[in-house]
């Protein structure tokens, strides 16, 4: 994929996890004192937004580089009890980095520093299934690989959680629950643009995998939300699908996101190629929420933003910079003009652009 030594290790995070051999770290009965650092504090909050990370992982987004001080930081933070670790034992059974997540006593530490991703209980969960583990590593894999590949677009080194141009959210912090949405204190104009009529579908909690915020004087300007499907089925997804559409087309002008100047961007990110024309298919009949502006404006003159925000594509494609996304017809087709011929347009969306000149999906 890449002669980066580094981009090629981010690369694997997390692919083909093994159920067997599982082991957590043993702590030493003495460790050498430990005085956490803001770093320290920031890459706990990540965990804690992300659930489970690699050494590679780790030492890119808040080191710039792999090195014994990443490490050997990351060491001591284990054997303090800020973190918990396993061994990544692959199906091979050959011995990999070690794979870190947020201990009880790293939650109460954020927040007692006010640096919680969210405000609820947070306890360790037990390992039923590698797939979460495989899940998490391989999200907090991609929005690394996503940082790195912008940063370096925009001429930025260092570590990623500060040379990517957004702000990284996991799904704990990207929680959107209407129910409990906090209404922004300031509307963008286009969100202040209520429509005249709507039909959208009903709304409902949404948990994306991540969010990239780009800012403005800590403002948010544009959010690019990434949903990694693990179940390799589009209909396990329709209902998530559902409420997305409502989501873009009115839910992002009541909460948070009203600030932004368009529409959010959600990526359904496919386990690979094959996956891309079933969820694509599947989103087409699904993604119907349709909104005009003037009075006597008919369906056939509306828009969908839900079709016109939402792209397909896979993890290989995102890992190697390939921004082309799979994207549905502007407007809905019937049923059997579905089932004849493949669905979708593609278009192009370089995310190391965004910000930099006016790029939407």
């Amino acid at each position: 994929m890449s002669a980066d030594p580094l981009a090629e290790r981010i690369a694997s995070a997390g692919v083909g996890l093994g159920a067997l051999g599982i082991q957590w770290g043993r702590r030493p009965a003495a460790h050498r004192p430990c005085q956490l650092t803001e770093r320290d504090v920031r890459l706990l909050a990540f965990l804690h937004d992300f659930g489970y990370a690699t050494t590679t992982t780790l030492a890119a987004l808040f080191w710039g580089r792999l090195g014994t001080a990443a490490q050997e930081r990351l060491k001591l933070l284990h054997d303090v009890g800020f973190l918990d670790l396993r061994p990544r034992v692959s199906r091979t059974q050959g011995s990999c980095e070690w794979i870190y997540r947020l201990t009880d006593l790293g939650w109460r530490t954020l927040v007692d520093v006010g640096a919680a991703a969210d405000g609820q209980d947070y306890t360790p969960a037990e390992l039923t299934s590698i797939g979460y583990v495989e899940h998490d590593v391989q999200v907090a894999a991609l929005v690394t690989r996503l940082a790195a590949l912008a940063a370096h677009g925009a001429g930025r080194d260092g570590p990623l959680i500060d040379a990517a141009p957004f702000r990284l959210v996991g799904p704990r912090g990207g929680t959107i629950d209407p129910r409990y949405e906090r209404r922004a204190l300031e509307r963008s104009e286009r969100a202040a643009t209520w429509p005249l009529a709507h039909d959208v579908a009903a709304p409902g909690v949404l948990k994306p995998d991540a969010t990239l915020v780009w800012e403005a004087e800590g403002v948010a300007q544009l959010a690019v939300m990434i949903e990694y499907d693990r179940t390799r089925r589009a209909t396990k997804q329709l209902r998530r699908l559902r409420r997305y559409d409502w989501f873009i087309s009115e839910g992002w002008t009541q909460g948070r996101y009203a600030t932004l100047l368009s529409e959010p961007i959600l990526l359904v990110v496919c386990a690979n190629e094959r996956q891309l024309q079933p969820f694509v298919r599947a989103a087409d009949a699904e993604l119907t929420a349709w909104l005009h502006d003037r009075l006597g404006a008919t369906r056939e003159d509306a828009r969908h933003p839900g079709r016109e925000q939402i792209g397909f594509t896979t993890r290989e494609r995102l890992m190697t910079g390939n921004w082309k996304l799979l994207q549905l017809d502007p407007q809905p087709r019937p049923e059997w003009d579905r089932a004849k011929r493949r669905t979708g347009v593609w278009f192009a969306f370089d995310l190391t652009r965004v910000g930099r000149e006016d790029v939407g999906c």
